[in-house]
Formats: structure tokens, sequence, C-alpha cells
């Protein structure tokens, strides 16, 4: 089995960014991985999707990055060796940035595809299961409520009536630093009991002695994890929050590669890595950083805030990883985020989801959705 064709697919949703119906995701960079034996493996990338799709496809300028020709006539189930070959190739050109996220819809595809061509999921090739069938997602929420009574809402409708047994919300930097939030979180505990975890993102908001205030505050509450404390490169920092609170930190949605979440975890002293097999280097790259984490005893808790191609990507991660007690699963109402694929996922009465079952990721793309909003097709 050869490859034939590395195809980037940019779709976009016209309307304002951060719209009431998309939550910022109105664009999305799907990879196709295509085989002479009519097998196809599919992707996606985080990221910018023109520059992303420039970068796998560039022939223009072929020294700054065309992963398809260099992919094309390779047997796709050679993909630890493929994985190296585009990593290498960048060597020149920086190999942190944007050329991992395309690598990693890229390498997503090819595990699709392997999955398909054994018929099996693609967890299953990963070394299985380890006697589980399920896994806890927590609930990411955009916001928690600015308002008591949003608060109360947001408990009730969106994380108990649906059956969610853990919860994140994402927070607001001046509600951080007046004391706000933290009260909007005692509120939300008093509601949720002390049952459900309370996961915090506040997006690299704070400095780190504004972490640590913080972080004390709200530690009666059962928080779950706080999640991007502080700014990436920040590592002396997240260490000193790190042994200055007994809540867990998080960090990793913006690192990519083992090398960049080893300094992490053994400078910065994080708690729980959140490499995401979307950005920090595909599935091959994220079971590798989840096993570094195991043997640190630390926790493997994947990013994921795309599509269902994204969600199945890191589903099937966390299936085959022993340390990744939840997996992030976005409630974003948009388009893209719910309707790209044939297959969706939803909680069972425990609260838990069950692995996909199909060859590959477990997703089908619904090619109407992907031909309705690709970039560059004419209105109507």
């Amino acid at each position: 089995m050869k490859i034939t064709e590395v195809e980037p697919i940019i779709l976009q949703i016209g309307g304002a960014r951060n719209s009431d119906t998309d939550m910022g995701l109105i664009d999305a960079l799907v990879v196709k991985v295509h085989t002479d034996e009519g097998i196809y493996g599919v992707g996606e990338c985080d990221g910018h999707p023109l520059v992303i799709s420039s970068i796998i496809r560039g022939s223009a300028f072929p020294h700054w990055g065309d992963f398809e020709q260099l992919l094309i006539g390779e047997n796709p189930l050679n993909i630890t060796y493929l994985w190296e070959k585009m990593y290498n190739s960048f060597a020149n050109s920086g190999r942190r940035g944007l050329s991992i996220w395309a690598m990693s819809g890229i390498d997503v595809a090819l595990w699709d595809i392997a999955g398909k061509y054994y018929k099996r999921p693609v967890y299953q090739l990963l070394g299985g299961a380890g006697g589980k069938d399920a896994v806890t997602p927590y609930a990411s929420l955009n916001s928690l409520g600015s308002t008591p009574d949003e608060v109360v809402r947001t408990c009730r409708e969106s994380i108990k009536k649906p059956g969610y047994r853990a919860a994140k919300v994402h927070t607001d930097p001046k509600t951080l630093r007046d004391g706000t939030m933290a009260k909007l979180v005692k509120l939300a505990r008093e509601e949720l009991g002390e049952e459900i975890p309370l996961m915090l993102d506040l997006y690299m908001a704070l400095d780190t002695d504004e972490a640590i205030r913080f972080a004390r505050s709200v530690e009666p509450y059962n928080i779950g994890f706080i999640e991007a404390a502080l700014k990436p490169d920040n590592l002396d920092g997240y260490a000193k929050l790190s042994y200055s609170t007994t809540i867990d930190i998080a960090a990793g949605e913006e690192h990519t590669t083992r090398f960049m979440h080893t300094e992490l975890m053994d400078k910065g002293k994080v708690d729980i890595v959140q490499a995401d097999a979307t950005e920090a280097g595909g599935i091959t790259e994220v079971k590798r950083i989840a096993a570094l984490a195991h043997d640190r005893g630390k926790k493997y808790i994947p990013h994921c805030w795309k599509t269902n191609i994204s969600f199945a990507a890191n589903m099937n991660v966390v299936a085959s990883t022993i340390n990744a007690p939840y997996v992030e699963f976005p409630i974003i109402p948009g388009i893209l985020r719910n309707q790209l694929t044939n297959e969706t996922f939803q909680i069972d009465s425990s609260g838990r989801m069950k692995f996909p079952e199909n060859p590959g990721l477990g997703v089908t793309l619904n090619e109407d959705v992907v031909e309705k909003y690709r970039y560059g097709k004419s209105p109507g």
C-alpha cells in the first residue's frame, strides 16, 4: 500500500468569530491521506488553517514545507518512520510550532488508515483498553456564568441534567483577580455537591503570585485541577505554583512534542499534562508523552476543543493509556463541532462514554458538511 495524496481540506463557516452559535469554532482543517488501495485516513489539525495547509501542501516553496511530497509513495503503515521523516524535514525551519501541528493531522490520519487496514479501532493497535470499555468525559464549558443565577443554571442544565460526572469552565481574568470567580466557584460547589469535580481553565491570565493566591482561595471547593494558569514558558512559575497549592496543576495545551512536555513536567513540576493529538505531534507523539507522564507518576488528560475528529483521536489515546482518568468533551453548539462526522458521542447513565468500536478512529466524514463549508466554495 502506498500514499498517493495528502489532501488538506479547509472548512469555514461565515460569521463573526466567537459568535454565540459557534463559540470560536468557525473554521477547521481536515486532512485526508489517500492510498492506492482505496483506503483513506482522516485527521484534523488545530491552528490556522491556511498556514497549516501550506505546510502540508506547499509545493511552491518546498524547502519550507511540503509534507505531501515527502510522503507520496510511502507505506502509510510505517507510522513511526514517517513521523521521524516529517519531523527531521523541519530541522532548519522550526520543530516546535505549526509544523508540528501540521504533522499532527497527518499522523492522526495515518493511524486511521492503520485501523481500517487491520480492521481494528486505533486504541486496540495502541495496546488495547486495559480491561476498561469506557472513560469519564468532563464537560468543557465556555463559561460558568457571571451571576449567581447563571452559575446555578449552568450547573443544573449543562452539567447535572445531562449526567456529567466532571466539568471544566473557562474563566475571565477580571473575575480571577477581584475575587468574583472564587465566590462563583463556591456557589457552583454548593449546587453540584461534593461528588462532581470542577476544573478551572485560567487560559494563561495570571502571573505567578496571582495564580498562587487564586489557587489557595479555591482550595476548599474540590477543584479537579487548575489549567493553564501561567504563560507557557513560565516553567519556574509553574513549579512555584505546584508547590504552593494542594490542587493539581495542569498545562500543556500550548506545548508540542515530548521534548517540551518533558520540560513542563521536570522543570515546571505540573501534575497533569494536556498534550492534544491534533497539536502536539499526533497520536504517535502523545502516546510517548502519556508514557513519560506515567513514568513520573503524573496524569495525562488531553486538551480537546475542536470537532469529533479531534475528540475521536484523543479518545483513542485515552482508551489505551493507563494514567488518563478523563477526556475533555467540549460543549460547543457549532456546526463543525457537532455535524462534521456521521458519528456522535454520548454519555451513558453512569456519566461514562464508550470507546469507539468501528475500525480506525471510529468516525467518518459527513461529506455533505464538508462540501457545504469547503473554503473557497461559491455560495449556493
